[in-house]
């Protein structure tokens, strides 16, 4: 099963239990609140534009199941269908790009963030999963597995890897947001072991992800 297909297939029951990720929409509204404008790039069923309260915000995504779902719970809003490598933006017509929860699970996130330039953004937000987490480390080999359903790798980064992924491809990050989930978990409630994961990710550095704020450098290609 491919990307699109498995996202069209969840698209119903996605987001309906509190993950990592719907931290990291948390902490990314934050980020954004003080712009006026932005789209997000894989905006699924239109979690993180529920959470914000920009006033002109748009999300793009690949999936036909999700952005139905995102127009279902999200009128007033207004949701494309796209690609993120061509994206469906006029050159320079929007500052800010989102890429939330999307590029872990690319094989090439560079084709993102260099299409993202080509568009003439000044800004990005977008977040990784941190290989140092012990938890995040673990995931990782789990979904490397043959027994995997889904043609679609897990892939963590360390903050400085990140960081010149980044760089090289136009991008200069100017804050790292860690996020970090409560002690207990809302899904099942307080467990040892979430309160186990909770401290480590408190130690620096450890946090099981980042959400990023990156300017453009020079002139897009």
């Amino acid at each position: 099963m491919n990307q699109r297909e498995f996202f069209d297939r969840i698209a119903r029951t996605y987001g309906l239990k509190w993950t990592i990720e719907e931290e990291n929409r948390i902490v990314a509204a934050r980020v954004v609140s003080g712009e006026e404008r932005f789209v997000e790039v894989g905006c699924g069923k239109g979690l993180f534009l529920a959470e914000t309260t920009v006033p002109t915000a748009i999300g793009i995504d690949f999936s036909e199941g999700m952005l139905r779902e995102a127009r279902r719970l999200l009128p007033e809003r207004g949701f494309v269908l796209g690609d993120a490598t061509r994206l469906p933006l006029r050159r320079g017509s929007v500052g800010t790009l989102v890429f939330l929860n999307v590029l872990h699970n690319q094989d090439h996130p560079e084709i993102w963030l260099r299409s993202a330039r080509r568009g003439g953004a000044r800004k990005i937000v977008v977040d990784f999963r941190n290989l140092l987490n012990p938890i995040v480390f673990l995931k990782t080999l789990r979904s490397r597995s043959r027994f995997r359903r889904v043609d679609m790798d897990y892939r963590p980064s360390t903050r400085w890897d990140f960081r010149r992924l980044l760089e090289k491809n136009g991008w200069r990050p100017v804050r790292f947001h860690p996020v970090i989930r409560p002690p207990a978990d809302p899904n099942t409630g307080f467990q040892r072991r979430h309160l186990i994961g909770w401290l480590v990710s408190r130690i620096p550095g450890l946090a099981p992800t980042y959400v990023v704020e990156a300017v453009a450098t020079g002139e897009p290609e």
